[in-house]
Parts: C-alpha cells; sequence; structure tokens
C-alpha cells in the first residue's frame, strides 16, 4: 500500500484557525484513504497538543516537531510514497521545509485538489 503524507498550514493566528486547518487536513486524509493509500496526516496526529496541561514542560517546539515530521518522510521510498500538498502550503514553514526535504529525496509531490486525478493513477 502506497503512503501519502500530507502537508500544509497547521499554525495560525487562533485556535478556531487552526481547528479548519486541522479539519481541511483531516477531510483530505479522509478522501485519500478512499482512494487506497495509508495516510500520514500530522496535523491529527500532534494537532492541538498546546491544549495539554503543563505542555510548556514538554520542551518541544516547532522546530522539533517538523523535524519529526522530517524524520517520517526520510522513511519513505521514492517510487512508492508521496506528499499530498494542501492548499496555501507556501503560508507554511513546516510544509515548505517538507516539500523541499521531499524532492531533494526523489518522492512525487502532488497538489490537492489539482492532482486528484494524478493520485488517482498514482495509487495504483
Amino acid at each position: 500500500m502506497k503512503i501519502a503524507y500530507i502537508a500544509g498550514p497547521y499554525t495560525a493566528n487562533n485556535d478556531m484557525e487552526i481547528e479548519v486547518n486541522v479539519s481541511i487536513a483531516c477531510q483530505v486524509a479522509w478522501q485519500l484513504w478512499q482512494m487506497g493509500f495509508s495516510v500520514i496526516c500530522p496535523h491529527a496526529n500532534s494537532g492541538f497538543f498546546a491544549h495539554i496541561p503543563n505542555h510548556k514542560h514538554l520542551n518541544t517546539s516547532e522546530v522539533d516537531f517538523i523535524q519529526g515530521d522530517l524524520e517520517i518522510i526520510s522513511r519513505f521510498h521514492g517510487g512508492k510514497d508521496c506528499l499530498v500538498m494542501l492548499p496555501r502550503w507556501e503560508e507554511s514553514k513546516g510544509a515548505r521545509a517538507e516539500r523541499e526535504f521531499a524532492r531533494n529525496r526523489g518522492l512525487n509531490v502532488f497538489y490537492w485538489p489539482e492532482d486528484k486525478d494524478k493520485l488517482a493513477r498514482f495509487v495504483v
């Protein structure tokens, strides 16, 4: 089974905007699952960690999460797995880093929703 990693904006000016970003990522993740991909959606993986009591004591930062995400991507296989860039990915420091890292490793990068048909052919 091919893996699709979702890359797009998470951080925002307020909790409501973060919720919108997470919701968009989860909706795309669901559609990718329906297409036949196994999906990694970091928005759902570590979203809302800031709401955990005493989260400040976890000693994690945005950089830590980006490094962790790059570690996940580093285990992908060039012809088998891919990144799916969400709308407004350009606004996200993390998504830009993920895209550059993936491209440097020769991974396929697709753009949602423009590349839906390409993704449908890729997953087969």
